[in-house]
C-alpha cells in the first residue's frame, strides 16, 4: 500500500521457520529471510540488497556477541558492507550510524508508515530481551552507549582486518611446495595466540 502511493515496485515473500533446525529460531529466521532476499535480488539482477539496520540494531547486536563470548570478529557485529562467501549479492547497511528514534522522527515527518514486526515485542527472544529490558535501563546511566558501542564495533573490525593481515603473512611465511604444505618449524615457532 505504502509502496504504491510513493510509486515503488513492491514484492512480498513468506518463508518458513521451522523450529527444530538447531541454529534456534532467530538465527534460522534470519538465514531464511536473507536467503529469500538475495533470490529476490538475484531474481530481478539486484547487486545489492540495502538493509535498514541502524545503531540501536549495531549495539543490540555488539552487546549480544559480547554475553555469548565473542571473539573481535564477532564484536565487530555488522559491517557497513557484506558480502557473504559465495554470495552474487552484497548487504549494505547505509544506517548504522543512525539511532532508530532519528529514522522514526524523519518517517513521521514526512508520513511515513512505521511497520513494527510483532515479533520484536516478545521478549523469549534474546534480541528482544535486551531491547526491552536492557537497553533503557543503560540508556538511563549511558545516554551515549549506542554510538560507543558502534564505536567500538568499527574498533574490533578494524582489529580483526589486522589480524587477518597477520594470518596472511605468517602463512606466506610458513607455505612451502607453492602453498600445499606448511613448515612445522614455523609453525612451531609461533606463540600460542597466533
Amino acid at each position: 500500500e505504502a509502496a504504491g502511493r510513493l510509486g515503488v515496485a513492491f514484492e512480498a515473500e513468506r518463508v518458513d521457520v521451522p523450529r527444530d533446525s538447531g541454529l534456534g529460531v532467530e538465527a534460522t529466521a534470519r538465514e531464511r529471510r536473507y536467503a529469500a532476499l538475495d533470490a529476490m535480488c538475484e531474481r530481478h539482477g539486484v547487486a545489492a540488497l540495502w538493509v535498514a539496520q541502524h545503531a540501536d540494531d549495531q549495539a543490540e547486536t555488539v552487546l549480544l556477541q559480547l554475553l555469548r563470548g565473542a571473539g573481535i570478529a564477532g564484536l565487530a557485529a555488522m559491517a557497513p558492507r557484506y558480502r557473504p562467501d559465495g554470495a552474487s549479492v552484497e548487504r549494505m547497511r547505509p544506517l548504522l550510524r543512525l539511532l532508530r528514534a532519528q529514522l522514526e522522527r524523519y518517517a513521521a515527518q514526512r508520513e511515513l508508515t512505521w511497520i513494527e514486526d510483532e515479533s520484536n515485542g516478545d521478549t523469549r527472544y534474546a534480541r528482544n530481551a535486551l531491547r526491552l529490558d536492557v537497553l533503557p535501563a543503560l540508556a538511563v546511566h549511558f545516554p551515549g552507549f549506542r554510538d560507543a558501542l558502534g564505536r567500538a564495533a568499527q574498533h574490533a573490525a578494524a582489529a580483526q582486518r589486522l589480524l587477518d593481515d597477520l594470518a596472511e603473512l605468517d602463512f606466506a611465511g610458513a607455505a612451502r611446495d607453492d602453498g600445499r604444505a606448511l613448515s612445522r618449524d614455523a609453525l612451531v615457532a609461533f606463540d600460542d595466540t597466533r
